[in-house]
């Protein structure tokens, strides 16, 4: 099948899909994919279809794929599919294996120990690395510059890993919403700001070092002012004293009367500032270090 063609059958089952689940009050969602109604995810032309581990979810997900057969005359092949569950017992593998009529279950692996990734041809070659090989120390540092600088133009991969690491902070605060961004907002950030939100015991490997990157990002980052509704007035940085939390304390926010939630446009009239009357000191000097310029009511906000 060419790949136009199974975009607009995974269209179809898609809306075949979500109809069966609204229609279903017993369908449970994959643990974490109720909040943004994940039930299923295609790439290229592999399909993965998500659920609960019950009989009554997974009929669902069966009545639908046997609807869409009905109608496209598309099957799924049975020997390339497999069911993959998790704290599921016996009695319901097995059941899910009668039902949808495989032959068993799909296995997922781990790896116990770290592999090595690097080839041993250039572990040899270059002494410095964690290896048997003797020889004189080498200045990565030197060796990553570019070949016009006197280097030999080797990729620095940490900083490259930062770098793409970075860019999803940016798309989780700036970009548009995707499936990814959706799913971590509505998992791990919730009704938190993505400046404030903490690192919780049990997140991610990955999670954790995102949340490690964002001083970093945070001060390479500068709000302009238009009409202020994209940006936070407490978390954002577009006073020049910075993210105003970062500097001053959380009395600032009561004693200015407004949410902790709330934007710029909170304090924007117009054309010009409009703070209400100071009620303590501190708030009188974030007042008096406003930026130099007046917002715009008719511009959106700049960043960056």
């Amino acid at each position: 099948m060419s790949p136009y063609l199974f975009v607009i059958a995974m269209e179809v089952l898609s809306k075949i899909l979500a109809k069966c689940i609204e229609d279903s009050p017993s369908f449970k969602f994959h643990w974490r994919c109720d909040k943004i109604k994940l039930s299923h995810l295609y790439f290229a032309d592999d399909l993965i279809m998500l659920c609960h581990g019950s009989l009554s979810s997974a009929r669902v997900v069966k009545a639908a794929l046997d609807k869409f057969s009905l109608l496209s005359g598309l099957n799924a092949n049975h020997a390339k599919s497999n069911i993959f569950t998790s704290g599921v017992s016996l009695n319901i593998n097995q059941q899910l294996i009668n039902l949808f009529g495989y032959t068993s279950l799909g296995k997922t692996y781990f790896l116990v120990e770290p592999r090595p990734l690097l080839c041993w041809s250039l572990a040899t070659h270059c002494p410095g690395i964690e290896c048997d090989s003797k020889g004189a120390k080498i200045c990565w540092y030197e060796v990553c510059l570019p070949k016009k600088e006197g280097g030999l133009g080797s990729k620095d991969l940490s900083s490259w890993n930062k770098a793409l690491m970075i860019r999803h902070i940016w798309i989780l605060r700036y970009g548009t919403n995707n499936l990814w961004s959706s799913w971590i907002k509505a998992c791990h950030l919730k009704d938190s700001n993505l400046w404030e939100a903490k690192a919780q015991c049990t997140c991610s490997w990955n999670w954790r070092k995102l949340l490690h990157l964002r001083p970093l990002v945070r001060s390479l980052i500068q709000h302009f002012i238009g009409n202020g509704s994209s940006t936070s007035l407490w978390f954002d940085k577009w006073h020049t004293d910075g993210p105003l939390l970062s500097k001053w304390s959380s009395r600032v926010v009561y004693d200015s009367g407004l949410p902790i939630r709330a934007t710029v446009s909170s304090i924007v009239h117009g054309d010009s500032w409009s703070w209400a009357t100071a009620m303590s000191i501190d708030l009188f000097k974030i007042r008096s270090r406003m930026p130099s310029y007046n917002p715009n009511s008719n511009v959106d906000d700049r960043v960056r």
